[in-house]
């Protein structure tokens, strides 16, 4: 394999070549002249030729390295945010997926997957109105995953007439305060329930 050797980036512990092939090659899509990545590891032998060649102006070898990766899975993603492409950066790792600027206020998210529901659970990061033009198995995850939500929201909120659970502190009252003596509760002043006859109050000394 002839390649023009771009740059070589460490991703996950690992070495790889980002490189522009010229060979052609059945392992490879029957393709040649495209961007590759190579596992170094897996280099057997290296010849250096005298060709020279001039890098992409303006390459990134890891930004360029990390959408290579998120391409090529079953699922063709795209999902356009109401956000501009540098605020959608802040939210998504390169990895899941190419952002296209639209305009100044919107960004076109490309990417594929073999994981719908895996890439609907990341999608919860983005703090904007987005939406997800396709595929359809991504649009069914993220309703599965906005109903779970709803319904962790749902159960814990307290039923209409339902009284809310014991604090640490004790029964919660139906109004008024608590008040506290050594040792024990109290009823709150506003209940006005009469003190047992033949009791002593806490602290009266009778």
């Amino acid at each position: 394999m002839e390649v023009d050797p771009w740059g070589v980036v460490v991703r996950h512990g690992r070495w790889y070549l980002l490189c522009w092939s010229h060979t052609w090659s059945h392992t490879w899509s029957h393709t040649r002249n495209a961007r590759r990545v190579l596992r170094v590891d897996r280099v057997a032998s290296v010849d250096v030729l005298e060709e020279t060649f001039t890098p992409p102006a303006g390459l990134d070898p890891v930004e360029t390295l990390e959408e290579h990766f998120a391409d090529g899975c079953k699922y063709q993603v795209e999902v356009v945010i109401d956000a501009p492409a540098d605020t959608v950066a802040e939210w998504l790792p390169r990895n899941l997926g190419r952002r296209e600027p639209i305009d100044a206020h919107t960004t076109r998210l490309v990417a594929t997957t073999d994981e719908p529901d895996w890439y609907a659970e990341q999608l919860t990061v983005i703090k904007a109105p987005f939406r997800i033009v396709g595929p359809r198995e991504l649009r069914e995850a993220a309703e599965a995953v906005g109903r779970r939500l709803l319904g962790a929201a749902g159960a814990g909120r307290p039923s209409p007439g339902k009284q809310p659970p014991p604090t640490a502190d004790g029964p919660v009252p139906r109004s008024g305060r608590v008040l506290r003596s050594p040792g024990r509760f109290l009823r709150p002043a506003s209940s006005a329930v009469p003190w047992p006859a033949g009791r002593k109050r806490p602290g009266s000394g009778r």
